[in-house]
């Protein structure tokens, strides 16, 4: 056969079809690898959204166990029970008084900053008194005293007198006594927040006597009143 003799029909068919089945393969092998291509790709991004969901949860717990430490070591000053004694200032003084204290506690870990009180006794009249005797307060930072109150530690803030001829009107109800403080403070943790607590209680007597020296002895009580027994965010907005 010459140089350019043809090849016979049948070689030409069987090398279509050879040729043809070869380029049908190859298409074959390119979705494949494609198909596994995307899945590759599929299975690294649920990969990565996964270990990303992961880091977030781990970041958000982090931080709640931040703020729940910093929660638990913070200053937290609340009120104590209230003492009252009967006192004669003598005639450098008001005479024969009842002195009701104050008390707060630190039941935090690290000492106050800045801390600051003002503490009230408001007598009025049945027909004065108001669903919110808190209202009869107000803060004055000139009248504020400074002290400083450490961890786990308990002291008094202040005191009011009361003279020992209105225990009786209070006893039987012919004027209301409220015992109102605020304190303001810092903490050594975190000195960019201020907090505060309030006290608002009316104060009740039963049994009184008076004794040889004219003093007043009797049975006291406290009840909360109105919405400001409250600290930091439960207070109420001014």
């Amino acid at each position: 056969m010459g140089t350019n003799d043809k090849a016979p029909k049948r070689h030409w068919e069987a090398t279509r079809k050879e040729h043809f089945f070869d380029l049908k393969f190859s298409h074959y092998i390119e979705i494949i690898l494609t198909a596994a291509l995307v899945g590759i790709a599929y299975f690294q991004y649920t990969v990565y959204t996964r270990q990303a969901g992961i880091m977030d949860t781990q970041t958000a717990i982090l931080s709640r166990q931040t703020d729940i430490s910093v929660a638990s070591g913070r200053a937290f000053v609340n009120f104590e029970d209230f003492k009252v004694i009967s006192i004669d200032t003598g005639p450098a003084g008001p005479g024969k008084v009842v002195g009701i204290f104050f008390n707060v506690v630190n039941s935090g870990n690290v000492p106050t900053q800045g801390f600051r009180s003002i503490v009230l006794c408001k007598q009025v009249l049945p027909t004065d008194a108001t669903p919110e005797p808190f209202d009869f307060f107000k803060w004055d930072e000139s009248k504020a005293t400074s002290d400083v109150i450490g961890p786990k530690q308990k002291g008094g803030i202040g005191y009011c007198n009361v003279n020992s001829a209105d225990i009786p009107e209070i006893q039987f109800g012919r004027t209301y006594m409220y015992l109102l403080a605020e304190v303001r403070y810092k903490d050594r943790i975190d000195p960019t927040p201020l907090h505060r607590t309030r006290s608002s209680q009316q104060f009740f007597v039963s049994h009184v006597a008076i004794d040889d020296n004219g003093l007043s002895h009797f049975y006291h009580s406290t009840d909360s009143s109105g919405r400001n027994n409250c600290a930091d965010e439960d207070c109420p907005k001014d």
